[in-house]
């Protein structure tokens, strides 16, 4: 009889325990949210006011827009460029072209039948 009682008692304070540790860790968990909660408002939006959120919120929307302009604006400029460039490379390849056929017509190449290279 004595071992029952004890192995009652043993799961009463087994159950006390689980019951003590759950509602501590309740505790802190609801301090932790007041906590964060309080630092998140106090510090952030409430403070600011409602007013002045939308506000701040255009000028970031603006300054979004304004960088995204100055990069399609830089994007377009290195396009032509590179369009410049690759006409330029175009221009130089075509005239070494008409140069070799010139130095083919005149025998001064190995490609003319008359060379004499």
């Amino acid at each position: 009889m004595r071992v029952l009682d004890w192995l009652q008692l043993h799961h009463f304070f087994e159950i006390f325990l689980v019951f003590a540790l759950m509602s501590g860790a309740m505790i802190l968990v609801i301090l932790m949210i007041k906590v964060g909660w309080n630092t998140i408002f106090e510090t952030g939006f409430m403070k600011r006011g409602a007013s002045e959120l939308p506000e701040r919120i255009q000028e970031r929307i603006e300054s979004i827009v304004e960088e995204l302009l100055r990069v399609r604006e830089f994007d377009t400029a290195m396009i032509l460029m590179e369009k410049q460039r690759l006409k330029k490379l175009e221009l130089q390849e075509l005239g070494l072209k008409v140069h070799l056929l010139e130095a083919c017509a005149k025998g001064e190449h190995p490609c003319s039948p008359t060379s004499s290279i």
